[in-house]
């Protein structure tokens, strides 16, 4: 009996555990991927591998992109298809936004002269890999049914949307609809020509580097700007902050910065620190000299009355001065141009009352800290920086054992070298293709700039560009008519200096074969 009444205490001890422990966390608590309606601007393109399609118009609730004579789009605000070159949908195909993997809805739809039926569903999200890269898109479905009671007939519209490209980079079709026969509504994204968000930025009007002022008082003036937006701006000047400001709203593309200062007599650092929603920063520094203004010198009054005898001062003890408090970077130089990713920084800190503490920042992000409990006469900074492309602001702190702060700043802008590439995005080499009509597309990337860009095809140009400020990275796409058989398509594109490098596609057009009616047998004659 003793052994039953164990064992129900266990059980009863198992089941008291299983209740109390926590319920595990499924894939469904995991908050779902969405996407929000994107809006489109006149002149933004979608170049497709049956053309480069540019948005021209916008009436109404439709947005019309076109590839030039007789290759129009149209789509609803929704993104919904509503007119293509060889099929049109009234009302265009339903979407509703936010995408999120499981809505679906129901509607009527006519296609052509065919009222059929829609039902459109957001299936899935999922990895997606077209001649423009590997996008996470959602995958839509609408199955339109026709004929008698929406049971005759079938066709099925594949679509696929990227959040990252901001538009559909895939659609296909199949099965046929009534009256019209197949549905033709089939492409892939083979480029995104959309521009970056602007980077974050900061560009100051006053006051200007290496200033010698003669007031100690002056504004900071300039703005903080971000195609992200920009979500933090620090002030400091000689380590101390002086002013921030942060958006507790959505953040802005623009901060203006207007702040009044007070200078130290002699030399003064000024850091301007910008953030943005990614966490991304960008600072820019400015050294100032204040050099306080010589009082007049006071005349002295002769006295009529002579000085009455003083006893003999007793002899003073000076002790001699502190070493000067140095701060001294031997490298890098300051706005110095480098091709490596590393750098090196090297120098010496000492004198003063002691150094208790040096920090070395990059970018507004601190990258090493040495905090000496028994300040240090002296104190050595050795480090090995990985800078970013374009302008580094390296910061070195020091700090004296009374508190003082000294800093010293240095630019160094990094320009990875990247020689002249020319890259096809698309056709395929040795591509064989049946539609007459199609796009060139390809990437030029030079560190040195991209100057002029052509494309030929059998050795005619069909295009060209030039650029007034060469771009280090250009998105090149040319609309071509195919002729029977192989194709020659070059680009070619050159440096400011005149190197040139180019690539080669052959492609290959093989024109449909018109149908052949074919005529049935005779009925066999009567018996």
């Amino acid at each position: 009996m003793k052994g039953v009444r164990r064992i129900l205490w266990l059980l009863a001890g198992v089941a008291i555990c299983v209740c109390l422990s926590p319920p595990a966390v499924s894939a469904s608590d995991q908050p779902k991927p969405r996407a929000e309606r994107p809006t489109y601007t006149l002149g933004e393109k979608w170049i497709r591998d049956d053309g480069a399609y540019e948005l021209i118009r916008i009436e109404g609730d439709r947005y019309i992109f076109s590839a030039g004579p007789g290759k129009e789009i149209h789509l609803s605000k929704d993104l919904g298809l509503a007119k293509t070159k060889d099929e049109e949908f009234d009302p265009p195909l339903p979407l509703v936004w936010p995408l999120e993997v499981g809505k679906w809805a129901r509607s009527d739809v006519k296609v052509g002269s065919e009222l059929m039926r829609c039902i459109w569903s957001v299936d899935a999200y999922e990895d997606l890999r077209v001649p423009a890269g590997t996008f996470k898109a959602f995958r839509i479905a609408f199955t339109l049914h026709g004929g008698s009671n929406f049971m005759h007939s079938m066709a099925v519209i594949k679509a696929w949307y990227a959040p990252e490209a901001r538009q559909l980079v895939k659609m296909e079709s199949s099965g046929r609809v009534p009256i019209i026969g197949s549905l033709r509504v089939s492409f892939q994204v083979v480029a995104v020509d959309r521009p970056r968000p602007a980077p974050l930025g900061i560009a100051l009007i006053q006051p200007k580097d290496q200033s010698r002022l003669s007031s100690d008082h002056i504004t900071l003036t300039g703005t903080a700007t971000g195609g992200k937006g920009v979500v933090r701006v620090t002030v400091t000047l000689n380590g101390q902050e002086v002013a921030r400001q942060e958006e507790t709203g959505p953040p802005k593309n623009e901060v203006l910065l207007n702040v009044p200062l007070q200078l130290q007599e002699g030399k003064n650092v000024l850091l301007v620190t910008a953030v943005d929603p990614d966490g991304t920063t960008q600072q820019v520094a400015r050294t100032l000299y204040y050099d306080k203004p010589t009082p007049p010198l006071a005349v002295a009054t002769p006295s009529r009355l002579l000085p009455a005898p003083m006893a003999p001062a007793p002899p003073v003890v000076i002790s001699p001065p502190p070493p000067a408090f140095q701060l001294t970077l031997t490298t890098p130089a300051d706005q110095v141009r480098v091709e490596q990713e590393s750098i090196a920084l090297a120098g010496v800190v000492s004198g003063g009352k002691g150094v208790s503490r040096v920090t070395v920042t990059l970018n507004g992000v601190e990258v090493s800290r040495q905090d000496e409990r028994t300040p240090q006469s002296g104190l050595p900074v050795n480090l090995l920086l990985t800078l970013r492309d374009g302008p580094n602001t390296l910061v070195v702190t020091a700090t004296e054992a009374d508190g003082k702060i000294h800093q010293e700043v240095r630019t160094v802008h990094y320009e990875k070298r990247a020689p002249l590439t020319v890259a096809f995005r698309y056709p395929e080499d040795k591509a064989r293709v049946a539609e007459e009509t199609s796009v060139v597309t390809a990437m030029v990337t030079s560190s040195k700039g991209v100057a002029k860009v052509s494309v030929t095809q059998n050795g005619v140009e069909i295009h060209q560009q030039t650029e007034r400020t060469p771009q280090k990275s250009l998105v090149v796409t040319a609309p071509v008519t195919l002729r029977e058989g192989p194709n020659a398509i070059v680009v070619s594109a050159s440096e400011p200096d005149g190197t040139t490098s180019q690539d080669v596609r052959t492609v290959f057009f093989n024109k449909p074969k018109p149908a052949v009616a074919v005529v049935p047998p005779p009925p066999p004659p009567p018996n």
